[in-house]
């Protein structure tokens, strides 16, 4: 038998118990200790985790990722034979969603208001048709809402969490005074007394209101007849005083009106000595609607080697890891999110491909259920292998959006169509710095084209499709070492060093770093032919590499008599 402990009595207990544990082992044990689990290089713990639907901050940049995408769904009436099997209940409301890949059901037996019956949200977890598995049926917690009731409850389906809500909209009538078209205010609904209020035939009104007219009390009632197409009302009021509403010249059939989604609506004009009143009566059928959210998307910053790191998740595929292409994670310095225009798929890195920051590739090693990550450095990782395979993701990205444009392009910049094409993109080199580059550039005795660029920066892809691909400018761009820096995964300061003021920015340099601008002839000759900030016709960039071409064959040839 348990008896109860008293809060106070506990908390000397659960004292006593820590001093216990902090005394030092006795003299003589042969335990040895056992050695701490290995620890993960980086661990993020999230400070928001993301549901559909909840309100960012704009002050904030880390609240600019969206959240997962919620799935609607809707429940109605039909159910499977057997599908309620050890419920012992018949009244749920029954949909399908699509979760995990597949088709999952859901259920909601919500008993009505006041009733003590307990509300349940059911989900076909196993996929057999039946909720009589654990954890299948889940008691949960009513709430009132603005247009009924409300259910939540947490799930797992295939292993894939989520978020699943559930509201009920009550069934609504009303009547409601119209001035010029518009409503002028909605009469309370009333309850008729004992017996009902008897209409002309016999019949009782589904719907009362009182209205104040002409110093007195109005009895307005409404008779609904038929459902879908058919569906129709009759509004009686009271005009001769006696409380009642069985006198023929008393009801006037309503003309259907416009109304909302599965809602019905009807107009009267009824003839009154102050005028014309116009009535419409409206009825809204009951209807259960519900959402499954993913978790969305997690964020969360870190502290690395002095600096302030951004991260943010998206698991694309639903499957509770990040370890797919169609995943998606983003990790930097939280001050770049200012300059990055927008966070999308294509500013994202894939979740199967590493994130180099600070020199190293960084690679999601544990995403835990309660928004933990644990993230660790991959060795194997190859800055151009991974920032070749993002390139080649990005431009299959901006493939429909720039073919959309191209027309306009070409007009406003004067590109000729008829300049023949290259067969594939120039052979590029990608780095996160310039140092690398450029010691191969050395050794190979080659000039250097550094092209700073991101993937969400349109005027990049515009000169990749437009200018980078021509005949004459990619034959030309052969004789060059061409080097992609991603702004977005830069490890130095080469952008800053060169004056970058916004992207693109396309640098013509010799091995050394230096610009290959030819020298003015006069001072206020401004020459700036190793320097491209803008889109550039491919005829005109053609002329711009060929420039930097000669200018590096002269400076080779004062080296090599330099030599001599």
């Amino acid at each position: 038998m348990r008896f109860p402990v008293p809060w106070s009595l506990r908390g000397l207990l659960l004292a006593a118990m820590a001093t216990l544990a902090c005394l030092p082992a006795p003299a003589g044990a042969d335990e040895e200790p056992q050695a701490p689990p290995p620890r993960p290089l980086l661990s993020v713990a999230t400070q928001f985790r993301a549901y559909a639907g909840f309100q960012p901050r704009p002050e904030d940049p880390l609240d600019r990722m969206p959240a997962g995408r919620a799935l609607a769904l809707r429940l109605g009436d039909a159910a499977a034979a057997g599908l309620a099997k050890g419920l012992e209940r018949d009244d749920g409301a029954f949909g399908r969603v699509r979760w995990a890949r597949r088709d999952v059901l859901v259920a909601l037996y919500a008993p009505p208001p006041g009733s003590l019956r307990i509300p349940l949200l059911c989900v076909d977890q196993d996929g057999d048709g039946a909720f009589d598995s654990a954890g299948e049926q889940r008691r949960v917690a009513t709430y009132a809402s603005e247009r009924g009731q409300r259910w939540s409850a947490e799930l797992t389906v295939g292993g894939v969490p989520g978020v699943l809500e559930v509201e009920r909209a009550a069934r609504a009538r009303r009547i409601a005074v119209l001035d010029r078209g518009g409503v002028r205010r909605v009469l309370p609904p009333e309850l008729p007394p004992p017996g009902g209020v008897l209409l002309p035939g016999g019949g009782t009104a589904d719907l009362l209101a009182r209205l104040r007219m002409s110093g007195r009390d109005v009895l307005v009632g409404v008779a609904f007849t038929g459902r879908g197409a058919t569906a129709g009302a009759t509004v009686h009021v009271d005009l001769d005083g006696d409380r009642r509403l069985d006198a023929l010249a008393e009801a006037f059939v309503g003309q259907r009106v416009e109304a909302a989604a599965e809602e019905s609506a009807w107009r009267v004009s009824v003839p009154m000595l102050s005028g014309d009143l116009v009535l419409q009566a409206e009825e809204r059928p009951e209807r259960i609607e519900g959402t499954l959210s993913p978790p969305g998307a997690l964020r969360g910053t870190v502290n690395a080697g002095g600096r302030t790191l951004a991260l943010f998740l998206l698991d694309g595929d639903l499957d509770g890891a990040l370890d797919s292409a169609d995943d998606l994670w983003w990790l930097g310095p939280v001050e770049r999110l200012a300059r990055v225009q927008e966070l999308a798929s294509e500013t994202m890195s894939a979740g199967d491909d590493p994130i180099f920051v600070a020199g190293a590739g960084w690679r999601v090693s544990a995403l835990e259920a309660d928004g933990t990550v644990q993230l660790v450095v991959d060795p194997q990782a190859r800055v151009d292998e991974v920032m070749a395979r993002r390139h080649l993701r990005s431009q299959r990205a901006w493939a429909a959006r720039l073919e959309a444009e191209a027309a306009d392009l070409r007009a406003a910049n004067g590109l000729d169509v008829t300049r023949p094409r290259a067969p594939a993109e120039p052979a590029w080199r990608f780095a996160t710095a310039l140092a690398g580059p450029l010691e191969q550039a050395r050794q190979e005795q080659r000039p250097v084209l550094a092209f700073f660029e991101s993937d969400w920066c349109r005027w990049c892809k515009r000169l990749d499709l437009h200018t980078f691909l021509d005949a004459e400018v990619s034959s030309l761009m052969a004789r060059f070492a061409c080097v992609r820096l991603n702004y977005d995964f830069l490890t130095a300061d080469d952008y800053e060093r060169c004056a970058g003021r916004g992207l693109p920015l396309l640098l013509l340099l010799d091995a050394e770093g230096h610009p290959l601008d030819a020298v003015a002839r006069s001072p206020r000759e401004a020459c700036r032919t190793a320097r491209l900030e803008c889109f550039e016709a491919p005829q005109v960039f053609a002329r711009r590499l060929e420039a930097a071409l000669a200018l590096w064959q002269a400076r080779q040839q004062v080296g090599q008599q330099g030599g001599r």
